[in-house]
């Protein structure tokens, strides 16, 4: 017997959506900020052989199976941070490994909070990895005043 493309399930308090891979594609592309992708972005990537100590750590980094889940750069504003990270994803698309990217951006109210952040990668991902959206759940969570989810299904879409 085949399933119906919509089931829905409460699972652990929450409301979640089974959707199928045409409705999830969708929801994530109208839920995403496309413009924070690191080739609309306006930040310019590196020279060319600058920076070249950090590129090659983060790029070492990158091919490490066993290395932790998050590297973290930082440093003051204006050292060149979104550069490096704009000049690893342009670099990491050229070699096919580059899943997803999201830059933020204070000129473009989108792309200043995280709202739309997971949205974007999650789609990107989907994207790149087709295969992925079986495993994608949408559906929708209240959140409320209190910040906590109250599983009614009248609150904002979310990424599940």
């Amino acid at each position: 017997m085949d399933r119906p493309s919509m089931v829905e399930k409460r699972h652990a308090g929450a409301f979640r959506t089974h959707c199928n891979i045409q409705t999830v594609s969708q929801v994530l592309g109208d839920a995403s900020a496309l413009d924070a992708l690191y080739h609309h972005s306006k930040t310019a990537t590196c020279l060319k052989d600058t920076r070249m100590k950090i590129r090659e750590d983060i790029t070492t980094w990158m091919s490490q199976t066993n290395s932790s889940a998050i590297c973290w750069v930082n440093g003051p504003a204006g050292v060149g941070k979104s550069c490096i990270a704009r000049t690893i994803a342009e670099e990491s698309q050229e070699g096919g490994k580059l899943a997803a990217s999201f830059f933020f951006d204070d000129s473009k109210e989108a792309l200043t909070t995280a709202e739309r952040l997971f949205p974007t990668i999650a789609y990107q991902i989907a994207r790149a990895r087709p295969k992925i959206l079986t495993s994608l759940s949408i559906g929708t969570v209240n959140y409320g005043a209190s910040g906590y989810a109250s599983g009614d299904a009248s609150g904002d879409a979310s990424l599940l």
